[in-house]
């Protein structure tokens, strides 16, 4: 079965919700300041939003990128005791990750000689 969408493309999803998100901030915020486009009292809600979706949008995705990171530590480990008693971890990881991931823990499994 296919993983979910959020999940397959997290990274991708994430930094675009941080650029949107922050495009949103900016403009309320020259509306703010300059009037120009004349939003009106949107314009508070429009940079209050935007800040708190670009904060959400970027700590999800300093999350993807720590798991990834740690995933890939425990993807270059050489020694199989290790690698064993890692193995509860990895497959989280692996499963919080897109497919690809998966696919590279069972490659890694079969070098190993695990089940």
């Amino acid at each position: 079965m296919p993983k979910p969408v959020l999940i397959e493309h997290a990274g991708k999803l994430s930094l675009a919700a941080v650029v949107v998100s922050g495009f949103v901030a900016v403009v309320g915020l020259a509306d703010l300041t300059t009037q120009a486009l004349g939003l009106g009292g949107w314009a508070y809600w429009m940079v209050l939003g935007g800040m708190l979706a670009f904060l959400f949008g970027l700590y999800q995705f300093a999350c993807h990128l720590r798991d990834l990171r740690d995933f890939n530590a425990f993807m270059a480990e050489e020694s199989k005791a290790t690698f064993v008693r890692s193995l509860d971890d990895v497959e989280y990881l692996a499963w919080k990750l897109p497919s690809k991931c998966e696919e590279r823990l069972v490659e890694k499994k079969k070098q190993f000689g695990v089940k």
